[in-house]
């Protein structure tokens, strides 16, 4: 803060203004094992900032915007209208300190046989058929380092084998191995380039596998049967029960 500015030091952000987004009521802060009083003191609106800020809303829903048909435009505004109903509690009973809400028929997955297979062959309809042998994929490895930082200079990297990074499992990193295949169906995990089409959720068909780059189309949203280049992307993930980071560039 410059000198002129030394006598905005007792506001908020120094006056400055500071935008935060996200949607604390859908998404909720992430406190590796910490109770709900910890996840629910832990977000924005649980903190003394929060008699400072202004709400700003959002009234246009993209994914409405971004439906291929009239039918699926008028499919995902009934559902998009019920979520927000039931977030808002507008539906519902309240059963003790719990409330009950009943779900659509439509959205209920009726079989009991093996609901799992049937919710695939729902989401994805003739998958064994469109997806040639799985077996000749190509196997798509992360790095196994291990970041060296100040706070564990005294952690011996001998202590951490390839073995034992390869088989952690946490939320934000993706598996050690992946097998992939041209024809194969994937989802995005990161916002890349919203104007191209390339947002969290959006869904590819691999074409090229590559070292460094994956080649798919899109085959959801408006930008459907455009070709689109993934490349790796560098992701530092803080593991708090072995006091290490784990450094891996990898495909999202």
């Amino acid at each position: 803060m410059s000198v002129t500015d030394q006598h905005k030091t007792h506001q908020t952000f120094g006056g400055k203004i500071v935008v935060l987004r996200g949607d604390f009521r859908q998404i909720l802060p992430v406190i590796p094992k910490g109770s709900r009083h910890d996840i629910l003191a832990s977000a924005i609106n649980s903190s003394h900032l929060w008699l400072f800020c202004k709400v700003l809303k959002l009234h246009t829903n993209i994914r409405l915007l971004m439906s291929s048909s009239n039918q699926d435009d008028g499919e995902m505004k009934i559902f998009a209208n019920w979520i927000l109903d039931v977030g808002n509690g507008n539906i519902g009973s309240v059963v003790g300190d719990e409330l009950e809400v009943k779900i659509p028929n439509d959205l209920l997955i009726t079989t009991t046989d093996d609901p799992l297979s049937h919710l695939v062959d729902f989401a994805y309809p003739n998958l064994l058929q469109n997806i040639l042998d799985y077996r000749d994929g190509k196997r798509v490895f992360e790095p196994d380092t291990t970041c060296q930082a100040d706070e564990n200079e005294d952690v011996k990297q001998e202590w951490f084998t390839p073995e034992f990074l390869n088989d952690i499992k946490c939320s934000g990193l993706l598996n050690h191995k992946l097998t992939l295949k041209p024809g194969v169906a994937v989802m995005l995990l990161r916002n890349i380039d919203q104007t191209s089409g390339l947002c969290n959720g959006t869904r590819l068909i691999v074409n090229i596998l590559d070292s460094n780059v994956i080649g798919a189309a899109v085959v959801t949203g408006r930008n459907i049967g455009n070709k689109v280049y993934i490349p790796r992307m560098n992701l530092i993930l803080q593991i708090q029960d072995c006091h290490l980071s784990s450094n891996g560039d990898n495909f999202h």
